[in-house]
């Protein structure tokens, strides 16, 4: 029921949002960028640390699962090796996203230093004066 309730209230939305004007939309559009542009600048550091933090718990917690599989008593049953299956699958997307988000984050990096680097060097106009 509180399925429906969700369901219900997007699509709901989702017809008010199609039934705007232009200037409707692009106010609208303008007002979600200044609550995004607000909530990157309040919660910038808590979100980087969730990026990073919730795929190594989900790898963490795959890695205890076959950890409690390999020490389980007795022949395995469907459910377990189904389980452990998905717990594969977990630890082999999450670390696959984890390594991408470590890539993008050092490029990243390196394109900001890259930029500071060059406000700080003196411009060739300066010198040739």
């Amino acid at each position: 029921m509180e399925y429906l309730t969700l369901a219900c209230s997007i699509g709901a939305l989702l017809i008010s949002v199609f039934q705007m004007s232009r200037e409707g939309r692009s106010d609208m559009k303008a007002f979600l960028w200044k609550v995004f542009n607000w909530t990157k600048r309040a919660f910038g550091w808590l979100s980087l640390v969730l990026v990073f933090c919730i795929p190594i718990s989900v790898m963490t917690s795959s890695v205890y699962a076959f950890v409690r599989f390999d020490g389980g008593q007795g022949p395995a049953t469907r459910h377990e090796v189904v389980m452990l299956f998905l717990h594969f699958f977990n630890l082999v997307m999450y670390g696959s996203l984890l390594m991408v988000l470590v890539v993008i984050g050092i490029k990243a990096y390196k394109d900001l230093q890259k930029e500071i680097a060059e406000k700080e060097s003196p411009s060739e106009e300066g010198l040739s004066g």
